[in-house]
């Protein structure tokens, strides 16, 4: 049942300019063939991605799926692949929280497949027990609890989604159980918070609005309040809920301001809420704009930073060109939005990233980065759709390569050829620190300057970067404002340069830039 994968799969690197650490990599087992990613669980020294693929005869018959465990070192190397048939099962991977370490260092897997299994793996990915629940419709989320696990999956009795929640022990048999939603819409739970009163907060959505729910149980399932946020009549996105103190969550979640069952496209802003202990809302800390297909994935906590991991469509989804991408937003609690990040899969237009977990690691020099895994619809690659797991490594500003800052300066009115606007055309970096030899300094984006003098100028431009400081230097050349023609003068030539700025040899030929000691310039052609 159990078959070894060495080097069946599908590898290709997609971004050359990242760093050793960062990798922007795609797998697949078999080329064409889906593979959709679910989970990262991180260890001391390694992190696995779990992920399904599906098998099929010659004659295109579904024969099940297979469950892929690709371990990896934390410079992205993948060190470790196996794999596990599951014979005439589908099994569709849900969102975070599905997949947990063990004490003994394995791996408990909670998928939907058939009904519901629960898959125990040992520390070298060896499958030790399933079980299987066939009164459970589906598994959606797991989480340790006292002797055992706690469960969340769903019941369906004639069309009727409710939550089940499940207490098993360490080998999965049931120890109790309750089955709890509303009387008349579907109910899921993807994510599990442990609270600090010993019970647990449950999050997801309550069909057919999609309304965000949260599920507060006490330790033994008893449910003690829930809520459902945003209004009705409108598709509104899953709620994702996290503890922020004993007494406060945090709540993402996806907010339609309009909703066309004809178009299921919502134009829909990312919400960002404070909650009390009992689910009302205290205040809201963020709202963004509102964009198309826009999901969230998960949430994250760490400190006074809050992390909110979603996908969105960059342009309208009616547009043929048009591809989802994957965001990440950082929020501190003190000082508002900090930055935000856009993932995407190939140079072209015609794919759709969608980072479904959010990992939050610290490095061997205590700073913060981020793993993320996920899946990539692409249709570019041979001219049908290929889906394929996507693991993503990124620093602690987000970043999946290392940033690198360019200048670039232009007269903003030819009318007035010293007024200069200045630009970085690379890294985009929230915070830039300019320096002029003119002894000006700016923190815009885009600084303008006026000058005054014909010359060359140096401009120094430098960003806070993960605890350090990168920065570039150029010079250029401000022409046209009083150019002198000196046929015969006193004045002493202090430097000739090129277009460019740079001093010119004395057998260079072409345009060249005198500067004279009085700041002043000639421009003219140099034959030797």
């Amino acid at each position: 049942m159990k078959i070894l994968f060495s080097i069946l799969f599908f590898l290709s690197a997609l971004y050359t300019q990242a760093q050793d650490y960062y990798h922007n990599e795609i797998y697949n087992l078999y080329n064409q063939v889906a593979d959709l990613s679910t989970d990262i669980v991180v260890n001391d020294n390694s992190f696995v991605v779990f992920s399904s693929t599906s098998m099929h005869s010659e004659d295109f018959s579904f024969l099940g799926h297979i469950i892929v465990l690709r371990e990896f070192d934390f410079d992205g190397n993948m060190i470790h692949i196996d794999s596990l048939e599951v014979p005439e099962c589908p099994l569709y991977p849900q969102y975070a929280d599905n997949i947990i370490n063990t004490e003994d260092n394995g791996y408990l897997l909670a998928w939907e497949s058939c009904d519901a299994h629960l898959f125990k793996f040992n520390v070298n990915l060896e499958l030790e027990w399933e079980v299987q629940y066939e009164h459970v419709n589906k598994l959606y989320a797991v989480i340790e609890n006292v002797g055992g696990y706690l469960l969340i999956g769903q019941v369906d009795d004639e069309g009727q989604g409710d939550l089940w929640i499940g207490f098993v022990d360490s080998l999965g048999n049931i120890e109790s159980e309750l089955v709890y939603g509303d009387e008349v819409k579907h109910d899921q739970i993807h994510w599990i918070e442990p609270t600090s009163d010993g019970g647990y907060l449950l999050s997801g959505g309550r069909y057919h609005t999609w309304n965000p729910l949260l599920v507060k149980i006490d330790s033994l399932g008893n449910v003690q309040w829930e809520q459902t946020y945003a209004e009705p009549g409108f598709q509104h996105g899953w709620g994702i809920a996290r503890a922020y103190s004993d007494s406060t969550f945090v709540l993402l979640y996806g907010y339609a301001i309009e909703y066309d069952f004809v178009d299921p496209y919502a134009l829909t802003e990312l919400k960002l809420v404070l909650l009390n202990d009992t689910g009302e809302v205290i205040t809201e800390l963020n709202s963004s704009e509102a964009v198309e297909g826009l999901y969230v994935r998960d949430l994250k906590i760490v400190g006074e930073d809050i992390y909110c991991l979603f996908n969105q469509f960059n342009e309208p989804p009616e547009n043929p060109n048009s591809f989802r991408e994957s965001r990440l937003l950082k929020y501190n609690m003190n000082t508002g939005v900090v930055w935000e990040r856009a993932y995407r899969g190939f140079s072209t237009s015609q794919d759709e990233l969608s980072l479904m977990d959010l990992e939050v690691i610290e490095n061997p020099e205590n700073e913060i980065e981020f793993l993320m895994a996920g899946f990539l619809y692409d249709y570019s690659l041979t001219g049908s759709l290929l889906q394929c797991t996507w693991v993503l490594g990124a620093d602690c500003q987000g970043y999946s390569s290392t940033p690198e800052l360019s200048i670039q300066s232009q007269v903003s009115d030819v009318q007035n050829p010293g007024d200069l606007v200045f630009d970085n055309t690379g890294t985009q970096l929230d915070t830039l620190n300019w320096w002029f030899s003119t002894g000006e300094s700016s923190n815009l984006q885009s600084p303008e300057l006026t000058f005054e003098n014909n010359g060359a100028y140096q401009v120094e431009l430098n960003a806070p970067y993960c605890g350090d400081i990168i920065s570039t230097v150029d010079s250029f050349v401000v022409a046209g404002i009083g150019i002198e023609e000196i046929t015969n003068t006193k004045k002493a030539i202090v430097k000739t340069i090129d277009v460019l700025g740079r001093v010119v040899p004395e057998n260079y030929k072409g345009q060249v830039i005198d500067i004279f000691d009085d700041g002043t310039v000639r421009k003219r052609y140099k034959s030797n």
